[in-house]
């Protein structure tokens, strides 16, 4: 292909413009240019479902009444008083450990709910007497469980966690840091705090290496059983301050402090100082609050959701924020990107309510009395359901289901029934995301999940849409410029760009263009290089114009920009029409510095030669460069000393020994003729003169 023809072939295209600075100061007309977004398509659907694990999970000891899990473990208790531990090792062997907690001849005693820590290592069980509350605590390494006394008579509905270990948090008197702290979760629980049936929260520590129950104490009593805490959860900023969410059944509190739990708490005199960040109208006692974070216990959750009634709130946590402002008490103004689904069963019965719900990489799995549904966290849409219940035959699942499990370092997601453990599983959930993303206008992760340029072809494509809709023919440019797929068309794109009337537009979709062509693509590179060469040399003549002349700072600016440019993409610009444009745009320095770079001065020093003005001249500026080397000077000196003799000579002089005076001789002896004036012959001979004198040169034809 000839360059030039191409690079002319598409400035043709847009002749009816006008030249280009007319094209980029021209006005508009009333329906502004745009590239139609491309369509989107349907997209596959996760597939759901629900298998069995173990089949007699309860192992004869009753019914399963309540559940937990953590790393590679669940708890389970039963109905006649036994906690069962269930432990796989990496090549998934099962292994059981079975604790009894109470008599069977106790028939008014029953489990009322179980919690483990994420690591499985720590357990609770609320026990309901027959008239009051007990709280049990048991360690992975213990063949029976520990009575909390000091907290008889808490009916505990839920338990915050800690995590991380901080400075403040201690076993046996020492501190604890970063590198021994999951050493340390293993041996004690850390400050966690119990929320109750009744309204309050407690904390207690406790420490399997003690024979001694650890202490407790009471943080907060809204002393109003309408305030049941539902959930809670608290994790710790690496200065040591920590942050407090909980639920109730029709709101959700945060707060931040410490460092250590009370200090947190203290703040509230009153406990009805303690605005709520989000307030239903109607209360569920279905309300459950989840934290959402990476794969890694320490690293700090990123987004929370609130499933309460038949709605679910869900947004950002900007914990690491947080971390930063250490002025920061209630730490409202750190929940971000608020955004509600409506679930079905919002205006139903309690019974209708949705029970449960665990966060998977894309989806919250919510759990109904006769379904599992998958929700799509961003479109809200169910993509997946697996149904039980009177008339339907629900294979994979034995017995009722009664709740989810989630460990928070896997993932993995169990369902239990009241005889049996089933694994969730969510296959393919993340294939279509970038699809459902960019249906939301959510871009940025839309191309973190599309696979292959076609796919971020179709991000980009209604990336620029919307930017040219808006009027933002800047960032539509730099959308557009990084398709690399043929679609939509080159002409097409730069069209709308140039019809958009903002100069900036189509400079930089070229610009981003020429980024991201490949090696395969070096005749579009190239003539989409000379395209931006013009566009940059307007830019100039434009910035003169507009300042009589003077050289402004905007000026300065294009011309850096142009230099850098023509050194950045000297071997992707085509000589003959690189040069065509700086010397009809009069910028002979970029020409010199062009040539410099692509290694082309014999080429620069004939078109100098061919400028009857100051050719010359520049000629020898040129020629005076140290990266010049002699051999151009004498291949051009015949040529220098006919059309500048005396500033020729000076310049050989000055060059003392760098030239050879015998490589220079086929020049100077022309000189000698009889109709050479005498003006010429005088400084020719000075520089004989010179190669005899200093240069020693004592030749034939010098005398």
């Amino acid at each position: 292909m000839d360059l030039l023809d191409d690079f002319a072939r598409v400035r043709e295209t847009f002749a009816e413009l006008g030249d280009v600075g007319k094209r980029l100061d021209s006005s508009l007309g009333e329906e502004a240019p745009a590239v139609a977004a491309s369509p989107t398509a349907a997209y596959d659907l996760p597939t759901l479902s629900v298998e069995v694990t173990v089949r007699q999970a309860a192992r004869g000891r009753g019914q399963i009444v309540a559940a937990a899990c953590g790393t590679d473990t669940v708890v389970l208790a039963t109905s006649r008083g036994f906690l069962l531990r269930y432990q796989w090792d990496d090549y998934g062997n099962e292994k059981v450990l079975e604790t009894e907690l109470f008599s069977s001849r106790q028939p008014d005693t029953r489990i009322k709910a179980t919690f483990a820590d994420p690591t499985g290592t720590h357990v609770l069980i609320c026990i309901k007497t027959s008239n009051n509350y007990e709280l049990q605590y048991i360690h992975s390494s213990w063949q029976k469980a520990r009575t909390l006394g000091k907290l008889k008579g808490v009916a505990v509905t839920a338990v915050g966690w800690q995590k991380q270990l901080d400075s403040s948090s201690s076993s046996n008197g020492r501190s604890s840091n970063a590198n021994d702290a999951e050493e340390l979760l293993q041996v004690t629980t850390g400050d966690i705090i119990l929320g109750s049936e009744g309204g309050a929260l407690h904390t207690t520590c406790q420490d399997s290496r003690s024979k001694r129950e650890g202490a407790s104490s009471l943080l907060l009593d809204f002393k109003d059983k309408r305030k049941a805490i539902c959930s809670v959860e608290q994790e710790v900023l690496p200065d040591g301050r920590r942050v407090a969410m909980l639920a109730t059944p029709n709101a959700v509190y945060i707060t931040v402090g410490g460092p250590g739990l009370q200090a947190v708490f203290s703040k509230f005199t009153n406990p009805s100082m303690w605005e709520p960040l989000f307030e239903v109208e109607s209360p569920s006692m279905h309300s459950q609050l989840q934290l959402i974070r990476g794969s890694s216990l320490q690293s700090l959750p990123s987004r929370f959701a609130w499933l309460v009634g038949g709605v679910l709130l869900h947004g950002h946590l900007l914990l690491a924020d947080m971390a930063d402002d250490v002025s920061v008490s209630e730490g409202a103004e750190y929940v971000a990107d608020m955004r509600q689904l409506a679930l079905a069963g919002a205006q139903g019965s309690p019974e209708d309510e949705p029970h449960l719900m665990v966060c998977s990489e894309y989806h919250y799995l919510v759990l109904y009395a006769d379904r599992l549904v998958a929700v799509n966290q961003v479109s809200g849409k169910v993509v997946g359901e697996v149904n039980w219940g009177p008339g339907v035959h629900a294979s994979g699942i034995v017995g009722t289901p009664l709740g989810l499990l989630q460990s928070s370092s896997s993932g993995g997601t169990q369902l239990w029934s009241g005889e049996a453990l089933h694994e969730v599983s969510l296959s393919n959930e993340g294939k279509d995301m970038w699809r459902i993303y960019l249906e939301h206008q959510d871009y940025n992760n839309a191309l973190k999940l599309a696979a292959g340029s076609s796919q971020r072809d179709t991000v980009y494509q209604c990336m620029g849409a919307d930017a040219a809709a808006a009027g933002d023919y800047k960032a539509a440019g730099a959308n557009f410029g990084r398709i690399v797929g043929g679609k939509p068309a080159f002409e097409e794109i730069a069209l709308m760009l140039v019809e958009s009337g903002d100069p900036e537009a189509l400079q930089t979709f070229l610009s981003t263009k020429l980024q991201v062509l490949g090696p395969n693509d070096k005749a579009q590179a190239t003539m989409v290089a000379a395209w931006l060469t013009e566009l940059l040399l307007d830019q100039i003549n434009r910035d003169l114009l507009a300042s009589a002349g003077q050289q402004t700072a905007a000026y300065t600016q294009h011309v850096a920009q142009l230099r850098s440019f023509l050194s950045e993409y000297a071997s992707t610009l085509n000589w003959k029409t690189t040069t065509a444009l700086l010397e009809s745009y009069g910028r002979l320095e970029e020409l010199e510095s062009f040539a410099a770079a692509v290694g082309r001065q014999e080429e620069l020093l004939e078109y100098l030669m061919r400028n009857p003005t100051d050719g010359v001249q520049r000629a020898l500026g040129v020629l005076r460069k140290p990266s010049i080397g002699p051999e151009l000077i004498y291949r051009f000196a015949p040529e220098l000393l006919a059309a500048a003799t005396a500033e020729t000579v000076d310049f050989f002089i000055a060059a003392g020994a760098r030239l050879d005076p015998r490589r220079l001789m086929p020049a100077l002896v022309r000189f000698g003729e009889p109709d050479t004036l005498d003006s010429k012959r005088d400084q020719i001979m000075r520089y004989v003169g010179f190669a005899m004198d200093q240069l020693h040169c004592d030749d034939r034809w010098a005398h």
